[in-house]
């Protein structure tokens, strides 16, 4: 994030698997208190909001953060992010999750696929895969992604340092901290890249 005023992410998933509460999940609130790459005391600043339709258990959503090292005034949907967060592969066939993805951003995503599969779906983006789904279910014990799948936003965008976020994944998670801390962290060393 240094020398960059903002980090724009968008990111898709299903309701009813922790999507809509975007402002408890780690790309808002923990990233708030983590501190940026390369400092030991600036903080990153963040706005986060989702973005959908019927309410209805299983429907899409869409959901946006910032991050920045300075404070944060644009409150606006985010047309053009650098990088795509897809906590559900089954979106595939529904969507065009990676709408609107910079130059040079990457599709970060929750798969079993092979990197030959992927790559047909995104032919022209860089990728970032991990099977998130079976770390959250052998770690946390539910299918529910989205902390697991901030070890390997971390990984590929570098938006805070990753060991300052165990404090506020202990304050918001309590006795089940460590599970979500083994979580993220097994996805942050389990993600692979590949580039356009």
């Amino acid at each position: 994030m240094e020398g960059k005023e903002h980090t724009f992410i968008k990111r898709r998933g299903i309701d009813d698997r922790g999507q809509v509460s975007w402002k408890r999940w780690p790309g808002c609130s923990y990233l708030c208190g983590a501190y940026c790459p390369g400092s030991d005391k600036t903080r990153s600043f963040c706005t986060g909001f989702p973005s959908f339709g019927p309410e209805r258990r299983g429907a899409p959503v869409l959901a946006f953060l910032r991050v920045s090292d300075k404070p944060i005034r644009l409150r606006s949907r985010v047309y053009q992010p650098d990088n795509v967060i897809i906590l559900d592969a089954t979106l595939l066939g529904t969507v065009n999750p990676a709408d609107g993805l910079k130059h040079g951003g990457f599709v970060i995503i929750n798969s079993n696929k092979s990197k030959d599969e992927l790559r047909k779906l995104f032919p022209d983006a860089n990728i970032a895969y991990v099977d998130a789904l079976k770390i959250a279910k052998e770690e946390l014990g539910v299918p529910i992604t989205n902390t697991t799948m901030l070890g390997s936003l971390i990984k590929i965008t570098n938006i805070v340092d990753i060991a300052s976020l165990e404090e506020p994944v202990r304050e918001r998670f309590g006795v089940v901290a460590q599970k979500n801390i083994n979580a993220y962290m097994r996805a942050y060393k389990e993600t692979v890249m590949i580039k356009a």
